[in-house]
């Protein structure tokens, strides 16, 4: 190794690890490597991808401007907004969906939901041992209801309650008072109709994440064709594309930031192709969640 690339590799390494310059190393020995190249010794950097727990990694010691994401071949700067979500994503926020709401019990929660929640779990795994568990105990094993081994605490967890809660219960001010599920369905053309459908918290349902998905799903499923197919002679009534769809509706549903406000829209549209009598559906998920 000649005397120029032992002097880059002695600043990277002061740079990598100097607090005033980073606020993180991640990169260890094996990250920096000595290639040829066209007969000149040329030092290469790999610089390995920042994990959840790990973001944002900025330069010098104030991650609001000095932050920086890749947008193909360009640095571009991280908002403000952008920062915050995550440091809050970094944090110990991270475990926050199995916290133990203080002052929350099992009346929180909403009997029709669990109930459902049973059904619909019975009829995808009829023979899962956890059917024979009292309400208390599966919701143990699902992390709806925890118990804090050093503390002794135990109660509803913030998952729990989005999954089963009820609406007054979730929108208390201690839990998520600026929750709001929306689902706005515009299949017409007409632009004085600002929709055709709405399903909201509009206090005739209780508007956890499990009614909203039970309510929701069929209305965007209901879009989409459904070929005559068979699989072992038994009718298969869904395609690949309802698999896509319903993967990408429940990950919005899923890692969507509920504690802050406007949280979640699911927007079911319509536009007209080229023939008059055919359109398109899609389908647009609108939820605040932390940058990547």
């Amino acid at each position: 190794m000649d005397e120029q690339i032992l002097s880059y590799n002695k600043h990277f390494w002061d740079d990598c690890n100097n607090p005033n310059t980073i606020s993180r190393n991640l990169l260890n020995n094996d990250d920096l490597r000595v290639v040829k190249s066209k007969g000149r010794n040329l030092l290469a950097i790999r610089v390995p991808f920042a994990s959840r727990t790990e973001r944002p990694v900025y330069l010098t010691r104030n991650p609001l401007g000095n932050t920086y994401k890749r947008n193909h071949e360009g640095d571009c700067r991280c908002t403000d907004d952008e920062v915050k979500r995550m440091l809050a994503d970094s944090s110990a926020e991270l475990k926050r969906d199995s916290l133990i709401l203080e002052h929350y019990t099992i009346e929180d929660l909403d009997p029709r939901t669990i109930k459902q929640f049973r059904q619909l779990f019975s009829s995808s795994q009829s023979n899962h041992p956890w059917h024979a568990l009292e309400d208390i105990e599966l919701l143990k094993k699902l992390g709806a209801y925890r118990t804090d081994r050093k503390t002794k605490i135990e109660g509803v967890t913030l998952a729990g309650l989005l999954m089963f809660g009820k609406e007054d219960s979730i929108k208390d001010q201690d839990a998520l008072p600026d929750y709001f599920p929306d689902f706005r369905e515009h299949l017409t053309t007409d632009e004085k109709i600002r929709w055709t459908d709405r399903i909201y918290p509009d206090g005739t349902w209780e508007c956890n994440l499990l009614q909203f998905y039970l309510k929701v799903w069929p209305k965007l499923s209901s879009t989409l064709p459904k070929p005559f197919q068979l699989d072992k002679d038994e009718r298969v009534d869904e395609t690949p594309t309802h698999t896509a769809l319903r993967e990408a509706f429940v990950n919005a549903l899923v890692h969507t930031d509920y504690s802050l406000s406007g949280n979640i829209t699911i927007e079911l549209d319509t536009e007209s192709l080229h023939s008059p009598t055919q359109e398109l559906y899609w389908c647009r998920c609108t939820n605040i969640i932390p940058a990547v």
